[in-house]
C-alpha cells in the first residue's frame, strides 16, 4: 500500500519537472531564434 502511494506521487513530480524543463528549453530556443 505504501509503495503504491509513493510511486504515483514521485511520477507526478518527475513529470512536472520534465514539463518545466521542456518549457524552459523551448523558451530559450525561441529567445535565441
Amino acid at each position: 500500500m505504501h509503495n503504491e502511494m509513493i510511486q504515483p506521487s514521485r511520477f507526478g513530480i518527475i513529470g512536472r519537472t520534465c514539463i518545466a524543463s521542456v518549457l524552459m528549453i523551448a523558451g530559450v530556443l525561441t529567445l535565441i531564434q
